[in-house]
């Protein structure tokens, strides 16, 4: 129902005559429309049928000669319709794939298509328009190896491509795309590879011998300590015992124990001791002599570094003493004030050694005594 509030109505409505037809308004109606005489009160009036029933009447008939029928739609309009077959989503993704089977028809496309080389900076960006999400990169990875795989047959290849020279830092960029981790390289398995010179530091150890402390394992750095002792004592720069010991120093000790034999190369032995007690039973005397002389044993009596003396004359080949004429130690030759008297054994009565004055010889069978003169 049109509203026909808004809408003034100024031609005559007389009976049922208004509009016949459509095609009456086509013939009847030409030039300008001139206003209706009379009051429009009276031409309602007078108009037949009523008000409602008129317009209702006549809203029918202008929707019929609008568009009766679809088939209006084709007579009036030039060309041929055609209707639409299937869904309006079906169509879409037709055409959506249609499209794109006419963007990209196959790799050989690309390598026709485009004349000059691509950039580092247009493959990325490429790249970041292929891969729209994580989910895409596997796939794209493995397409990509795969044609990696026929880009390069053999180090040879390279040589023959490559004209000129690869800098150091050219090489090592490409060198970071062949190997993705070091799992990838067997280190073992490398040329020149020397066993020996890759060890386990841990299966090594360094051991201190005796005298020494510390030691370990390789792992890290360790030391190695002389051990100090009794009377011992390690420093940062020496070890001492308290004393010098060079071989022209003079040593003290407390109590010594010697297993092996003692030798004394000097000229004086100074042996300062309350009771000297000698288990050899003969003392030699004058061993390290070539030439024959005096010798004998002193006795301290008073002064220092003299005293009596009972001694050998050699000269004389007897024993005498030397007492009031006090013998130094340092004596090489003694005068003897008196001569001891011997006991010659019978055995022994002819023996010119013996046969001197003040020995007495005494007769085994009689008894008898003698004293030589």
């Amino acid at each position: 129902m049109a509203d026909l509030k808004s809408k003034q109505i100024k031609f005559p409505l007389t009976g049922t005559s208004v509009v016949s037809s459509s095609a009456q308004i086509a013939t009847d109606i030409s030039g300008s429309f001139v206003a209706a005489s009379g009051s429009f009160s009276s031409r309602i009036t007078t108009d037949s049928g009523s008000f409602s029933t008129r317009v209702t009447t006549a809203e029918s008939e202008l929707g019929n000669t609008l568009v009766s029928s679809s088939a209006q739609i084709a007579t009036d309009i030039s060309g041929s319709f055609v209707a639409d077959s299937g869904s309006f989503s079906t169509r879409i993704t037709t055409a959506e794939s249609e499209l794109g089977n006419t963007i990209l028809s196959s790799s050989a496309q690309i390598s026709d298509d485009i004349s000059g080389s691509l950039s580092t900076a247009a493959v990325v960006g490429l790249g970041a328009g292929i891969i729209s999400g994580s989910s895409s990169n596997s796939s794209l990875t493995t397409a990509i190896v795969g044609e990696g795989a026929g880009i390069l047959s053999g180090s040879a290849q390279i040589s023959a491509d490559i004209s000129g020279s690869l800098s150091t830092a050219a090489i090592v960029g490409l060198g970071a795309n062949l190997v993705s981790a070091s799992a990838q390289v067997d280190h073992d398995s490398t040329t020149n590879f020397v066993a020996n010179e890759h060890i386990d530091h841990t299966s090594v150890s360094i051991t201190a011998g005796a005298g020494l402390t510390g030691g370990g394992t390789i792992a890290s750095t360790r030391d190695i300590a002389v051990g100090a002792g009794t009377g011992v004592t390690v420093n940062a720069n020496d070890v001492a015992i308290g004393q010098a010991v060079e071989t022209d120093s003079n040593v003290q000790f407390n109590n010594m124990v010697i297993d092996g034999n003692l030798t004394v190369n000097g000229t004086q032995t100074l042996n300062n001791t309350t009771n000297l007690l000698i288990e050899d039973r003969f003392i030699l005397m004058n061993s390290g002599s070539s030439a024959t002389g005096d010798g004998g044993i002193l006795v301290g009596s008073g002064s220092a570094f003299s005293a009596s003396a009972f001694i050998f004359d050699d000269s004389e080949d007897r024993w005498g003493v030397q007492i009031d004429t006090q013998l130094g130690s340092s004596a090489a030759t003694s005068i003897p004030e008196a001569y001891a008297s011997l006991y010659v054994l019978t055995a022994n009565t002819g023996s010119a050694t013996y046969n001197v004055k003040g020995n007495i010889k005494i007769d085994d069978g009689t008894g008898d005594i003698f004293i030589y003169s």
